[in-house]
């Protein structure tokens, strides 16, 4: 369902869901409800942006319960909804659904990096159940655009700015991956360098960095190396070469390839072991999404800790 339609449908509907990998036009369809119901000079009391790390339910609860100080509606949009649990969709569904109060609540569900438009789609469905879906999708012929877009605002995200003839000379010699390029910008970022065109001769030699301390990560895990992994991991984290999530999806890919594989670096683990930390690994991605990024740190660790030593 293209995101323009939720103009149309929000006169009678309290909740929407959006998900995809790239914002597009959401921002302006928002911008139109905001118009339409809230009254101007009222934004501060009836319109509301939140994010679900930074916030505890019961105050999610009073915002929705809340009514609108003068407007039409109340237009309460959470930013970061992959990061809401299933028991929390189906309490805010329920809380939405027994109130005759004119909130209006947008969920958008957007990730540019680490999940497909399926995995996205399928996530956001199962969890909520009650809402309207639109789903922010790319017309192919702007997809190069968008990827040019994605990379700028990346690179903008640790104070570079990336002109158009640098992100064209990345891409050549990534293949498009758009992942290596991330990875060199960060490498780029660590060094305190500014990334120029000049640099271009030397790219293809860094476009290994990422995979580099990864591999440092995966090896010293996979030999039950714990300091070695830990020091890793706290690296990866700090210089934002992977994200929590990545690096648990990395882990469950590399255990359910080996399940199957037995070349590959966890061939010394035996059937049980691997049984047991996909497992962990499984629950744990489920886990870390509930909480922020502080207490899913810590909730990593534990299962670094916890698999290493066989518990």
């Amino acid at each position: 369902m293209e995101t323009k339609n939720i103009l149309s449908l929000s006169e009678n509907n309290k909740l929407f869901v959006i998900s995809g990998n790239f914002l597009g036009d959401i921002k302006e369809n928002i911008k139109l409800i905001k118009e339409r119901y809230v009254l101007k000079g009222f934004e501060d009391f009836d319109y509301t942006e939140i994010y679900i790390d930074e916030i505890d339910e019961q105050e999610i609860y009073n915002k929705i319960l809340t009514p609108p100080f003068v407007s039409g509606k109340k237009i309460i949009v959470i930013k970061d909804g992959l990061k809401i649990s299933k028991k929390l969709a189906e309490e805010i569904e329920n809380l939405l659904e027994d109130t005759f109060l004119k909130t209006l609540l947008i969920i958008l569900c957007i990730d540019e990096e680490s999940f497909t438009p399926y995995e996205i789609k399928k996530n956001v469905e199962q969890k909520f159940k009650k809402a309207i879906h639109f789903y922010s999708e790319a017309d192919p012929k702007y997809l190069k655009n968008i990827t040019f877009q994605r990379i700028k605002n990346y690179a903008q995200g640790r104070e570079m700015f990336l002109d158009d003839n640098i992100i064209k000379r990345l891409i050549d010699f990534t293949d498009g991956n758009i992942y290596s390029i991330y990875n060199l910008i960060n490498m780029y970022y660590m060094e305190g360098k500014p990334l120029k065109l000049q640099n271009s001769e030397n790219f293809k030699n860094n476009v290994e960095f990422y995979d580099a301390y990864i591999f440092d990560f995966l090896e010293s895990f996979s030999n039950r190396d714990l300091k070695k992994a830990l020091n890793s991991y706290r690296k990866c984290l700090e210089w934002k070469i992977i994200t929590n999530d990545g690096l648990i999806l990395l882990l469950l890919k590399q255990i359910s390839e080996q399940r199957e594989d037995y070349k590959n670096r966890f061939k010394h683990w035996d059937r049980m072991m691997l049984k047991k930390s996909f497992e962990t690994l499984y629950n744990l991605l489920k886990d870390i999404r509930k909480y922020n990024a502080i207490f899913a740190k810590i909730l990593v660790e534990e299962s670094i800790i916890k698999i290493i030593k066989g518990e």
